[in-house]
């Protein structure tokens, strides 16, 4: 029961440093950037033809005015389209990258437990991703060239991981 506790709590607790530190991919930062871009770009498109009036004076104290119709060319409308189906996708894929949740066996249950906290986020970040390049775990994680390196050894030596060897760099798998 101890044990169970001391789990979910680590669980918990990586969990919560991820999002607390808004700890983003590269492909997340991309893929909200292209949201917000496209967004603000389907929202000018859209507003940029609302306003048009045209202001009719027929003597000094006697004018017109008249609200006509938004006139869309055909590239604003296939811009609109474009811009949409854009924010669409990377909207869907952002939400959806952020929404993963690591399910964990019992042995990498276990083997959580044994992990410091630098050893602990390489560990899941492996998991969640399946397989990782070892310069994808430096550039993502913001960690240096030779810490990745010297806890991919430790957790080589313990049985918890594998390196393969993936043209300049390694190709890290849980064992």
């Amino acid at each position: 029961m101890g044990l169970d506790n001391n789990i979910d709590t680590v669980q918990n607790t990586s969990k919560r440093q991820n999002y607390s530190r808004i700890n983003l991919s590269k492909k997340d930062i991309l893929s909200l950037s292209i949201f917000i871009v496209s967004l603000f770009l389907v929202f000018t498109l859209i507003i940029s033809q609302l306003q048009n009036e045209i202001v009719i004076i027929i003597d000094e104290e006697n004018q017109i005015i008249e609200s006509i119709a938004p006139n869309y060319s055909l590239i604003s409308v296939l811009s609109i389209i474009f811009f949409t189906i854009l924010t669409t996708i990377s909207g869907f894929y952002f939400l959806l990258d952020l929404s993963k949740n690591i399910e964990l066996n019992s042995k990498q249950k276990v083997q959580l437990q044994l992990l410091d906290k630098e050893e602990r986020e390489i560990y899941l970040f492996i998991i969640q991703r399946g397989s990782v390049l070892q310069k994808d775990i430096v550039l993502e994680l913001g960690l240096s060239k030779v810490k990745v390196t010297r806890i991919l050894d430790k957790l080589e030596r313990r049985g918890v991981i594998q390196r393969l060897s993936y043209g300049n760099t390694n190709k890290i798998v849980i064992k």
